[in-house]
């Protein structure tokens, strides 16, 4: 009754509406009734519309995500395969063993089960350069090398591209990471759905060198199932991870694509649905609380804010991945200048730099090289807010210090890297170079005090190796008067006539027999004077201005020479010359100019640039001896060799370095280490010249040693041209 009582009166009570009125107030009930109604539902189905999308964009994230990590898993697997033959393939024993007839059993023990046990390569196969199989390791046993014919549909497209570069001296993909060229594919195998990768066999050293495109091949095949999708499942997080020929109903794809575009197949898992699952939970809840959707829409949109943030995890990843060095896992440069760009305070720079990194890497494995650099940031990072720009230079940021703890901070890194670096059953010794600036805030900016701690740098490491320098404005002087004489140094070697080549004489053990001189370049500059050469040369080699230098001084030599019957003219040459691809035949140009004879002719090269093994500078060594130009190795003893190695060396003069010189009568480990390297030089036929004579006991002591020339300023000072005819007439 009072139902009908409300509907019949109006806003004054007692007063009745007429049947208009009656329906038209029906009517805004029914309205309001029904907005009331729906609004709850118009609020549960807004909701759960955003909740769907919400939930549908997660589960896109996540489905993508999943497919990028299977993608990479997959990609990864086809480098660490071909890491993996890499092993054993660039190495000369591999070289000389599968030549014929071939060792089977060393084959076995470091190109088959080995790498099946140690890698999990389901199968591997040697092959002659023809391709005819020598050897088979398959199903967990040596087989037949017939067995390779289940594997040659799949691997001979790569055998042919191989076989086409190999010829074709294609070094694409060789760099620092990957050291010999190769090919690799998916395929079926037997079944399998496998990574197929081939690679020759090929020397480490470049003392074997097969003719372009005969070399042995190495095959290897790795199944894409069992162990794999295990690996995939447990480290991924993945679900009923399998390899299917069809994508399944349900199931997130991942398509297996050979280099031609042919899907050999799929792999498939269950995806993860984070947002749906939480959507199933959350849309019973909004029908039976409507009224409460607000806090039922906070509630859901921390829950999703958890989700997100799981998600987000691995792009964090890939951000970190960006911004910090791969093999240390330090911060790189990027990420160093955002974070000086962010500081407001005064701070230190300090740029450390290892000392001839390159010449020491270049006698290690890539492994090795990684774990130094990996130590010294751990020995830094005790020290300072530190950084790694490149291969071997870090930056370490301080707070301000007066100058007597700065150096006292240079002198702890110093001693830190010059601890030895343990190796396997190595020990490396190394020292570093600092440079230091200052940044008082406000004025300078953070790319000009990396500059200003770079110029540091330089002139620490033009002061010598082990040493630090604080900027100082006189730096930005001495820099300036270097360019300015790197532009005259490119003048002067324009016009040819402002270098003059000094000679210094070489002597038989006697002391008075001249058997040679020795080449020594200086350059009389038009202002300046006499410049000595360890001002100008490391300015040519760094411009690239060497080449034309040591062509200049060549001709120059040979000339002089001309007048010296029987007299062997020793030339410095330095890595950078015998680097570049026409060193020897503008040697052969110069010698066929000058009509000066070519056995005559002696090139002196260091041991550390020999150590190289650089393809185009043995290149340039081997057709300089097919000439008949003899080799020296210049400062023997000083490098990253080992004697052991010496037998490699293709040389035929070792010149042994003036610091095994000096103590000779005077220090008796002197003398039995310079006994061993004159023995051993003699064993293998290489004759040896003793530098830096400077005492008439040294003199002693090397006859008595058996050396075969001397050199210094005991016996001979350099001189002009014609103070040696005139020496020479004397003698």
């Amino acid at each position: 009754m009072r139902f009908l009582n409300f509907l019949k009166l109006g806003p004054k009570r007692g007063r009745l509406w007429g049947p208009g009125m009656l329906w038209r107030e029906r009517y805004s009930f029914r309205f309001r009734a029904a907005v009331v109604l729906l609004l709850p539902l118009l609020a549960v189905g807004i909701i759960s519309g955003l909740l769907w999308w919400a939930a549908e964009k997660t589960d896109r994230i996540a489905a993508s995500r999943q497919e990028q990590f299977i993608d990479f898993a997959v990609s990864q697997l086809r480098i660490q395969v071909a890491h993996s033959q890499e092993s054993s393939t660039v190495w000369d024993d591999a070289v000389h063993a599968v030549e014929d007839p071939p060792r089977l059993e060393w084959i076995d023990a470091n190109l088959g089960s080995w790498m099946h046990r140690y890698f999990r390569l389901d199968a591997l196969f040697v092959l002659k350069p023809d391709r005819t199989p020598i050897y088979a390791f398959d199903d967990g046993a040596i087989r037949e090398p017939t067995r390779f014919d289940r594997v040659a549909d799949a691997a001979r497209p790569l055998l042919d591209r191989l076989q086409d570069r190999l010829r074709r001296n294609d070094t694409e993909g060789i760099s620092d990471e990957m050291l010999s060229i190769g090919e690799s594919d998916f395929a079926m195998v037997e079944g399998h759905p496998s990574v197929v990768s081939v690679k020759p066999v090929m020397s480490d050293t470049g003392a074997v060198t097969p003719k372009p495109g005969t070399e042995a091949l190495h095959i290897a095949v790795r199944h894409l199932d069992s162990d794999f999708l295990e690996m995939l499942e447990a480290k991924y997080l993945l679900e009923d991870v399998q390899f299917q020929r069809n994508e399944l109903k349900g199931y997130s794809s991942s398509p297996l694509a050979s280099e031609d575009g042919k899907i050999i197949g799929y792999l498939v898992w269950k995806p993860f649905r984070p947002g749906f699952a939480v959507f199933r939970q959350v849309i019973p809840s909004l029908i039976v609380c409507g009224v409460m959707f607000m806090a039922i829409l906070l509630v859901l949109m921390n829950v999703l804010e958890g989700r997100s943030v799981r998600l987000d995890v691995s792009e964090q990843a890939l951000s970190f991945a960006r911004s910090h060095d791969p093999v240390t896992g330090l911060p790189n440069r990027s990420q160093m200048e955002i974070a000086l760009a962010a500081r407001n305070d005064d701070y230190d720079v300090l740029y450390v730099d290892i000392d001839d990194f390159k010449s020491v890497t270049d006698a290690l494995s890539l492994r090795q090289s990684e774990a130094i650099l990996m130590e010294t940031g751990r020995r830094l990072a005790r020290l300072g807010e530190i950084y790694h720009l490149d291969s071997d230079r870090f930056i370490l940021i301080v707070t301000p210090q007066p100058e007597a703890a700065v150096l006292g901070l240079c002198e702890r890194i110093l001693a830190k890297i010059r601890q030895p670096f343990h190796l396997d059953s190595d020990m490396i010794a190394l020292s570093a170079s600092i440079g230091v600036a200052t940044a008082p805030k406000g004025l300078a900016s953070p790319e000009e005090t990396i500059r200003r701690a770079d110029i540091a740098l330089y002139h620490a490491k033009a002061a010598g190796k082990g040493r630090y320098a604080i900027f100082g404005e006189h730096m930005e002087a001495l820099l300036q008067e270097r360019r300015l004489l790197e532009t005259d140094l490119r003048s002067a070697l324009n016009v040819g006539d402002q270098f003059l080549v000094l000679y210094q004489p070489v002597f038989a053990i006697d002391g008075v027999t001249i058997v040679g001189v020795e080449a020594l370049v200086r350059w009389r500059h038009p202002e300046k004077g006499m410049i000595a050469p360890d001002r100008f040369i490391p300015i040519a080699e760094e411009t690239g201005e060497i080449t034309r230098l040591g062509e200049i001084v060549l001709e120059q030599a040979c000339l002089a020479a001309l007048l010296w019957d029987g007299l062997v003219l020793s030339v410095n040459a330095s890595a950078i010359e015998l680097s570049g691809p026409e060193y020897a035949s503008m040697v052969q140009q110069t010698l066929k100019r000058t009509c000066f004879p070519a056995e005559r002719l002696e090139i002196e090269l260091t041991e550390t640039a020999l150590m190289k093994s650089d393809d185009a500078l043995m290149t340039n060594v081997n057709a300089l001896r097919a000439m008949g130009v003899r080799i020296a190795l210049d400062d023997f003893g000083i490098g990253y060799s080992s004697l052991a190695r010496l037998q490699k060396l293709p040389v035929d003069r070792l010149k042994i370095d003036k610091l095994f010189v000096d103590d000779l009568g005077a220090d008796s480990a002197a003398e039995e280490f310079l006994a061993t390297i004159i023995k051993l030089a003699r064993s293998k036929g290489l004759s040896t010249t003793a530098e830096g004579m400077e005492r008439a006991e040294q003199l002693d002591v090397l006859r008595r040693l058996g050396c075969d020339c001397l050199q210094g300023y005991l016996l001979g000072k350099p001189m002009p041209a014609d103070a040696i005819g005139q020496l020479i007439s004397d003698n």
